[in-house]
């Protein structure tokens, strides 16, 4: 049996079972990509994925650097940005940071949950100084609220169905009973011995 090395942790390990949520186990006896192509499995996939999140985790970070009022690296203190951000920053960062390379961090940051929650109607968007470049307006909001329970579902494993317009009104409820007292049933029972005898 080969031995399997986790790239999260760096241990090795003879079993191939999973004690985390991100964890991907590559053979040790053939390199990875030769072993990929031969099996034909997607681990140089998961790899490059997992590497293309942490460039763009990184350049989140250097634009929360140069420009902290406009981002954030935490999630939950991200504002919605103005529209046509990208094209502000590529002019400000002037090539420093080349377009394709800004491109998905870009679309990662403004895909995130809390940035999707933020973007509630009349939420005012910042340029790159921070200063007030216009306001969310309902539609984006709704839009923002789609995307965020889309990005829910799809992570839950759930098939996206659009909402459909209830046509039919809900039932009735249920008529409920009357508990019977102790008296009640005294009679039910007298009643019923009149007239089995």
């Amino acid at each position: 049996m080969a031995k399997l090395r986790c790239s999260v942790t760096g241990t090795h390990s003879k079993s191939a079972r999973p004690r985390g949520r991100a964890l991907f186990l590559f053979d040790q006896s053939r390199p990875r990509a030769a072993s990929a192509q031969q099996k034909g499995d997607n681990t140089v996939v998961l790899v490059q994925r997992n590497e293309r999140a942490a460039q763009a985790a990184q350049t989140i970070a250097s634009l929360a650097d140069r420009f902290p009022a406009a981002f954030a690296v935490y999630a939950a203190r991200r504002k919605p940005l103005k529209i046509g951000i990208f094209d502000d920053l590529l002019a400000a960062t002037a090539g420093s940071i080349p377009a394709d390379d800004l491109e998905f961090p870009l679309q990662r940051y403004t895909r995130s949950n809390e940035y999707l929650a933020a973007c509630h109607a009349g939420a005012i968007r910042l340029d790159l100084e921070g200063n007030p470049a216009g306001v969310v307006t309902a539609n984006e909001a709704r839009w923002a609220a789609a995307t965020a329970e889309e990005q829910h579902r799809r992570y839950q494993g759930a098939a996206v169905v659009p909402a459909q317009p209830q046509t039919t009104p809900p039932p009735a409820p249920a008529p409920t009973l009357k508990r019977l007292s102790l008296s009640d049933l005294k009679r039910a029972a007298q009643a019923r011995r009149e007239t089995t005898s």
